[in-house]
């Protein structure tokens, strides 16, 4: 069951190459194979996070070809343990040419698939909008791009971590799935003042996104990291705080959005709903009691202008932004 939807296809002629080095058993089509599953990860991951114009126009990647090779590994090649890549590109068989490479060794290369691989790409955005509505249903509730090998590929720790341990490192924010499946049909169909490759950049993050959550309990694991002044952070490029807005209205659904003036009211009001759940107050009764609170962060310019208008009337010249 694949986890990818990116889907690489080798020539044979480089197949058959490695036949004739490793010729023990099927030790070339595992070789292989891994270092196409690697690939596909590393330009999954790639395309998640490009917002500028080089896939687009040119099929370019940001790939660090470093740890491509290291995750790849070596294999007994030609009698002698070698990297399958670097072999691979002393027979004139490279998979990947690096057009620009990247300053230190970890870094990213830009990069391009060489005519000895082709790619398909469920999730292109050319080809998202071919399908029918329930078409994009179909794909987007198909279970072999959730399952958990994928969220174990992306939180490993979770393999060993006590739920202690978990809650110590992480912090897990609830995700909306039918929201975020909502929010790619509508990037794919109607999102006409958008962008193609700013489109085709969030349809990826929203799916794997959706992807993380579906296979564990519906929630996204964010890595924390704490800075010296008090404020948490969050590692990775996927979490609420490295998102756009955009991605985060889709991915949280229904909620509340809180910035630098806000966010005093939303923590405080976040203390007083797990004081009321502690000693049995409703839902309906919190309401009530923090009416004001909750107007506030449901919509602060018209509670802003509501205030203004009733201390000072029509004639003030007080900005909205005040």
């Amino acid at each position: 069951m694949t986890t990818q939807t990116i889907k690489l296809t080798v020539s044979d002629v480089v197949l058959d190459a490695m036949k004739r080095a490793m010729p023990k058993t099927n030790k070339a089509e595992l070789a292989l194979n891994k270092f196409v599953n690697v690939l596909e990860q590393h330009l999954e991951q790639s395309l998640m996070h490009m917002d500028d114009n080089m896939y687009k126009f040119f099929k370019h990647f940001y790939v660090s070809t470093h740890n491509l090779s290291l995750e790849v590994g070596q294999f007994v090649i030609d009698g002698k343990r070698q990297y399958l890549d670097k072999w691979l590109g002393s027979k004139g068989l490279h998979l990947i040419r690096v057009t620009k490479p990247g300053q230190k060794g970890g870094d990213y290369s830009t990069v391009c698939l060489t005519e000895h691989v082709q790619m398909n790409d469920a999730m292109d955005i050319n080809q998202l909008r071919k399908k029918t509505i329930d078409e994009l249903d179909a794909l987007l509730n198909d279970k072999s791009l959730t399952d958990t090998d994928f969220f174990y590929k992306l939180f490993p720790d979770f393999l060993t971590m006590t739920k202690a341990q978990i809650n110590k490192h992480y912090d897990l924010c609830p995700i909306n799935v039918k929201s975020l499946n909502q929010f790619i049909v509508f990037l794919t169909k109607r999102a006409n003042m958008m962008n193609t490759v700013k489109k085709q950049m969030l349809i990826r993050q929203a799916k794997a996104i959706a992807r993380i959550a579906q296979a564990g309990i519906n929630t996204l694991p964010m890595k924390k990291h704490s800075s010296y002044f008090g404020r948490t952070y969050y590692t990775g490029r996927l979490n609420v705080q490295s998102i756009r807005k955009v991605l985060r209205h889709a991915m949280l659904g229904d909620c509340y959005e809180y910035d630098i003036r806000s966010s005093v009211v939303a923590w405080k009001l976040g203390f007083a709903w797990q004081i009321c759940s502690r000693n049995g107050i409703t839902p309906k009764e919190f309401n009530s009691n923090f009416k004001t609170c909750l107007s506030y962060l449901g919509d602060k310019k018209k509670f802003r202008e509501t205030v203004r208008l009733n201390t000072f009337g029509n004639g003030s010249n007080i900005s909205l932004d005040m």
